[in-house]
């Protein structure tokens, strides 16, 4: 796999190797809105194969969705908000990247390019590593 960033250069970028049959690892994913870009960007790698009468059933895929990096950000923030926050936020956040997957693999859309043989982009949860040692976050 060779990796490409979840940038706005990277999401085309995502597309194109896809269709053009290259395995991909999508990193620096760190929102769900950002995450769901991804998707739809492997799915459209993949439908354009199809499209032109390739195979998919070679072409994998991971997403690399921060998690940590989501706890860093909002400590201070949960800090005042109240203690039973810290480290929650990224949790929540990975959570509702995770539900987005399986909505993704329910759709009609995903169906089609599954029975073509497509294999479905995994989350991978990076940077899962705890900062903050006093929190345990």
């Amino acid at each position: 796999m060779i990796k490409i960033p979840a940038n706005p250069e990277g999401i085309p970028a995502i597309r194109q190797a896809t269709a053009a049959g290259i395995s991909v690892n999508i990193t620096l994913i760190f929102s769900v809105r950002v995450y769901e870009q991804v998707i739809d960007a492997y799915m459209s790698g993949l439908e354009e194969r199809v499209a032109n009468g390739l195979p998919i059933s070679q072409i994998h895929s991971v997403a690399s969705f921060f998690v940590s990096r989501w706890t860093r950000r909002w400590t201070s923030w949960s800090r005042r908000r109240g203690p039973d926050l810290l480290g929650k936020i990224a949790i929540a956040n990975a959570k509702e990247a995770y539900q987005r997957f399986l909505k993704s693999v329910a759709t009609p859309r995903w169906k089609a390019l599954e029975a073509k043989g497509a294999t479905r982009q995994r989350p991978l949860w990076a940077s899962t590593g705890t900062k903050n040692k006093a929190s345990g976050t």
